[in-house]
């Protein structure tokens, strides 16, 4: 992965991988995102968009409030880093 990752996306991507699989009920949102990185929802929307567009995480059925995103790790949904 060529793009750079700002040091709360970070944060959120290590305490993903740190929970394991299913360890982040329901996968990331973005209130969720906001919580563990103090910053804004607006913020942290655009934090999630920008990991989107970068293949860093995938989106999971719903909408509106009921979106939630996972981690993209080999050997699932599409391509992953």
């Amino acid at each position: 992965m060529t793009e750079k990752l700002n040091s709360r996306q970070k944060k959120v991507i290590t305490r993903m991988l740190e929970a394991g699989p299913g360890g982040f009920t329901g996968g990331l949102t973005t209130r969720k995102y906001a919580g563990l990185t103090k910053t804004s929802r607006a913020t942290a929307f655009r934090e999630i968009s920008d990991m989107l567009d970068k293949g860093v995480l995938y989106h999971l059925p719903g909408k509106g409030r009921n979106v939630h995103y996972e981690l993209k790790i080999n050997g699932e949904s599409g391509d992953r880093f």
